[in-house]
């Protein structure tokens, strides 16, 4: 069995390869601990977008994970916390991991693949939501953490676009 879901994994591997060269990005891979890795990043509105796209053999998911590139200081960890469950709660897929010790925030998505293959409709699913999802909020999140935009305020947004 480890075989065969190791042969599914480079299948989808290879077909997020061409569908990233399909649509012209640019991207580098690696490999690392039997899983695949793809990595890419661009600029969406106003800040820059890293992702990472794991392809892990043995659990059959594919996680993609995009780090903001500024954390929480100490003094706004709270903030933080409170600012990522408000949005998350708006969310139907994906979500943005807080580390409250850090200030980290990571935009995590993932889909299993069990026992087959993915269609090129989720990886535009998946890199197309990523990309949405940070754009949206990136710049709202830097805000809260800097003191310039209040819970107050990231609440009236957030409902705002419903």
């Amino acid at each position: 069995m480890a075989d065969l879901t190791k042969q599914q994994g480079k299948e989808i591997f290879d077909r997020f390869q061409n569908f990233f060269k399909n649509k012209n990005f640019n991207y580098s891979t690696d490999e690392s601990n039997g899983n695949y890795i793809i990595r890419m990043s661009g600029t969406g509105d106003d800040l820059p977008i890293n992702m990472l796209f794991e392809i892990d053999c043995k659990r059959q998911i594919i996680m993609v994970l995009s780090q903001m590139p500024y954390n929480f200081g100490k003094d706004m960890l709270l903030e933080g916390a409170v600012a990522t469950s408000m949005i998350n709660h708006n969310m139907a897929d994906g979500s943005f991991d807080y580390n409250v010790k850090t200030g980290t925030v990571i935009f995590r998505m993932t889909t299993c693949w069990h026992g087959g293959l993915i269609s090129d409709e989720v990886f535009d699913y998946l890199f197309g939501l990523t990309v949405t999802m940070v754009d949206k909020y990136n710049d709202k999140l830097l805000m809260v953490s800097k003191g310039a935009m209040s819970l107050d305020d990231l609440y009236k947004v957030i409902h705002s676009d419903h």
